[in-house]
C-alpha cells in the first residue's frame, strides 16, 4: 500500500497518498475545454508579456490547470513576489467553471500596468466564455 495512503504522525488521520497525484494530474490536463482556452491564454500572455493561467476550483482549493509563463527575464536579485488579478469564466447557465489570471513580479506589475491589461483580460474571458457555449 506504499504511496496509496498517508497517515499524519500527530493527528493519526489518513489521507490519500502521492500515487493519486498522477491520477489527479491526468484528469486536470484532460479537461476537454483546455484546447479551446489554451490558444487564447497564449495570445493574452503575448499581448501582456506577463504570466497567465487558467484555474479551476477543486475541493475549495484553486488548482492551476494551464499556465503560460512570461517570456520576460527577471533581472533583479533577491525575493520577487508575483501579484496579479483574475476574472471568472462562466458557462451559459452562469455557473463559474474557472478563472483566468495575469500576474507578474512586483517591480514590473503595479497599478498602472494592471490597469492597462484589464480590458485585455475581460476581452479574453468573454471570448473564452463565448467559445464554451
Amino acid at each position: 500500500m506504499d504511496g496509496l495512503v498517508f497517515q499524519d504522525a500527530d493527528s493519526k488521520k489518513y489521507s490519500l497518498g502521492t500515487v493519486f497525484l498522477d491520477y489527479a494530474n491526468k484528469i486536470i490536463t484532460d479537461v476537454p475545454f483546455v484546447s479551446i482556452i489554451d490558444p487564447q491564454l497564449i495570445k493574452l500572455r503575448d499581448e501582456t508579456q506577463e504570466t497567465v493561467g487558467f484555474y479551476m476550483l477543486t475541493n475549495m482549493v484553486r488548482m492551476c490547470v494551464k499556465e503560460h509563463v512570461s517570456n520576460q527575464e527577471i533581472s533583479r536579485k533577491g525575493q520577487v513576489l508575483a501579484i496579479g488579478f483574475r476574472y471568472n469564466l462562466a458557462q451559459a447557465e452562469g455557473k463559474v467553471i474557472g478563472a483566468i489570471s495575469i500576474s507578474g513580479p512586483v517591480f514590473r506589475w503595479h497599478k498602472e500596468s494592471m490597469e492597462q491589461h484589464i480590458s485585455l483580460l475581460l476581452k479574453t474571458a468573454e471570448s473564452i466564455s463565448n467559445s464554451l457555449y
